[in-house]
């Protein structure tokens, strides 16, 4: 690198020689163990003609120097180094292109928006455009509890602390050690001292510099995931080859993970780079750019492995046959096309119960995915808006939006708006959702108290879909004051208002998209993924997931575990880890909430073996939050070192 600091890579490259184009993995989750299992993706690679590349970010697992942040200026700047660098070797024609899920989604648009010359094509997956409001720090304004503080925070703390090894870094790997764990911050403070929108934000944002982004982009998608718009807005900004895939699923590879169906997705990419980075007239350019999976109901189920549906070609997005449908809330709990009749100050009220949302499934960036639950549960303590029988199938795909009217007697309140689809046997299945912190109701980065008893136009835009909803179904909208945990709860007790009448039409307005009358291109087909080959002994246990509620406490705790073992068979290493996490909120104290989250890593070696543990916990009072990240490392049993964070942040009306 420019600083003089060395990153440490993998090429795996194609058994004939020659020069090939490059595609490049960059993410800080140690491609030596960790993730190694990914390198299934290269090896297909390199049998398809390229050179498959992992990179370990800084101060990350064989790579020298410290990480203090994620996406940091220094971390950006070495990827581009890094991609001219291997355009340059022997083995390189000069073209790369860049892929990944979720961090090295991230990486490969941030490099995009970097330009180098050689950055010629990327396909990314679950990333996001705007790193505060649509990313998983920051909910509706909100802090994220769970994939920040109880899964994410932990997981990064623990993989920034572990050592290089000595077989690819040589006699300096405990020297480089030292350094990261002396010099090292973990990501969760930076969080936290930025609660609000601003230019902290804004580099890896790429809202804010669409045009700058010159490579051939794929854009790939979750219907269930965690934040699934900005592919949809990417694609819509775009100025260069561009397509979109969206699937059903989580926060997951869409060859391995849930729900499916599961599709070869490196096949999709490898179409991609034959195309842009070795000039194959494929044909991919007259194809369809747009595919989305279309949704139907199914019974609610955490881990259900299959959805409903079937796949689209689409050519344009926005869809021009999109019609909005405006669906008024009425007293009485209808949703119907008609406004309210009622007076102008008729509403309905609700008290507002911090643990609704646990029925909405977890996004996390790491495991344990769980689908939404039975939204029963949650509606029972939410103002609930139903439909008519359908008369016929409704498709709604893209962005609803929800406008509501609404009061608090909190100075500070949020609201999440739910959007399910209720069948005949009385089983409600969530579609989408969106949430606010109504401080937030002008600006994200200039929040305002609420003045008790005022009331507030709202505007919520719900996450994409694309769903059917089937002939004697339901439309369903329900209407809390939580999202718990995906959203912080709000400190005080409240009794929260919808008003609905003709000055104030409490409505949502769904994106409805009607059969096309001619299309001559036939619809996709996807071939069942087959096994890759993997180069590393790799189990996932089941993982654990309960809900434990204290009846004398009042208190709701949800609790996870996600094991994993991995056996690497060149230098006969075994790993084991669990990741728990445990998230609590009281029922009858709702400033009371805490986020904790532990990781433990016992790598076996034959000369030593090393107890790494890192945890974080976050709870919160009234008026702050307090941060307890600690690190302990172990070293053939004895303590080799410990270091510990203390940090008190204020909640800026949170």
């Amino acid at each position: 690198m420019r600083d003089g600091i060395h990153l440490a890579c993998d090429l795996i490259i194609p058994e004939e020689e020659g020069r090939y184009p490059g595609v490049l993995i960059y993410h800080p989750y140690r491609k030596d163990d960790l993730s190694i299992a990914n390198n299934d993706a290269l090896y297909l690679f390199a049998k398809h003609g390229y050179v498959g590349i992992r990179l370990d970010v800084r101060g990350t697992g064989s790579s020298e120097g410290y990480s203090t942040e994620e996406y940091s200026p220094e971390e950006t700047r070495d990827c581009v180094d890094a991609i001219n660098w291997f355009a340059k070797q022997d083995w390189c024609t000069g073209k790369l292109g860049m892929f990944g899920f979720s961090y090295s989604g991230q990486t490969s648009m941030i490099a995009a928006l970097n330009a180098p010359e050689s950055l010629k094509a990327i396909a990314c997956a679950y990333f996001s455009d705007d790193r505060y409001a649509a990313d998983c720090h920051y909910s509706g304004g909100s802090v994220a509890p769970f994939v920040d503080y109880a899964v994410y925070g932990p997981f990064m703390t623990l993989r920034e602390a572990l050592p290089p090894y000595p077989e690819y870094s040589g006699e300096s790997w405990e020297a480089m050690w030292r350094e990261r764990l002396e010099k090292s911050r973990p990501w969760a403070i930076s969080w936290l001292e930025h609660p609000l929108e601003e230019d902290y934000w804004h580099p890896g944002s790429v809202k804010y510099h669409y045009d700058k982004v010159k490579a051939a982009t794929f854009l790939i998608d979750g219907w269930r995931d965690g934040y699934p718009g900005p592919a949809l807005r990417m694609y819509q900004n775009l100025k260069v080859p561009k397509k979109l895939l969206i699937g059903p699923w989580l926060h997951t590879r869409p060859d391995t993970g849930i729900p499916g169906p599961k599709i070869r997705i490196y096949h999709e990419m490898i179409k991609w780079w034959d195309r842009w980075l070795k000039g194959i007239n494929n044909g991919i350019e007259v194809e369809p750019p747009i595919t989305i999976y279309v949704q139907k109901y199914d019974p609610p189920s955490a881990l259900r492995d299959l959805t409903s549906g079937y796949w689209r070609y689409e050519e344009e997005w926005p869809i021009t046959r999109m019609r909005e449908k405006t669906l008024y809330l009425n007293l009485g709990g209808e949703l119907s096309e008609k406004i309210s009749t009622g007076s102008e100050d008729s509403k309905a009220s609700f008290e507002y119960k911090a643990h609704v949302g646990l029925m909405s499934g977890l996004f996390s960036a790491t495991s344990p995915h769980i689908l939404p639950l039975d939204q029963r549960p949650d509606e029972a303590y939410s103002l609930n808006f139903t439909s008519a029988l359908l008369d016929q199938d409704l498709e709604v795909t893209g962005f609803p939006r929800a406008l509501i009217y609404v009061s608090s007697t909190a100075t500070v309140a949020s609201f999440a708006v739910r959007l399910s689809d209720a069948c005949e046997s009385g089983a409600v299945t969530l579609v989408t959702k969106g949430a606010m912190n109504a401080t937030r109701w002008k600006s994200y980065s200039e929040p305002e108290a609420l003045v008790p008893g005022k009331i507030y136009p709202l505007e919520i835009e719900l996450n994409p879909t694309s769903w059917i909803f089937e002939r004697n179904h339901r439309i369903r909208l329900s209407i809390s004051s939580s999202d718990w945990p995906n959203m912080w709860p709000t400190p005080d007790p409240a009794n929260n208002s919808i008003f609905m009448s003709k000055t104030r039409p409490s409505h949502i307005i769904l994106p409805t998209v009607s059969e096309r009358e001619t299309w001559t291109i036939g619809e996709p087909r996807y071939d069942v993924p087959e096994p890759l080959y993997n180069p590393v002994d790799f189990y996932i246990k089941p993982d654990e997931a309960e809900l434990v509620q204290d009846l004398y406490r009042k208190g709701l705790t949800l609790r996870t575990s996600h094991p994993t073992s991995i056996r690497l068979r060149d230098i006969g290493v075994e790993i084991e880890g669990i990741q728990e996490s445990d998230v609590a909120v009281s029922l009858e104290n709702p400033a009371c909430a805490h986020a904790k989250g532990t990781e433990k890593i016992i790598m076996k070696r034959r000369d030593h073996a090393i107890d790494a543990k890192a945890e974080n916990l976050l709870t919160s009072t009234h008026d702050s939050f307090n941060l307890l990240v600690s690190i302990e490392i172990k070293l053939d049993g004895f303590p080799y070192y410990s270091r510990s964070w203390t940090r008190i942040f204020k909640r800026i009306l949170s």
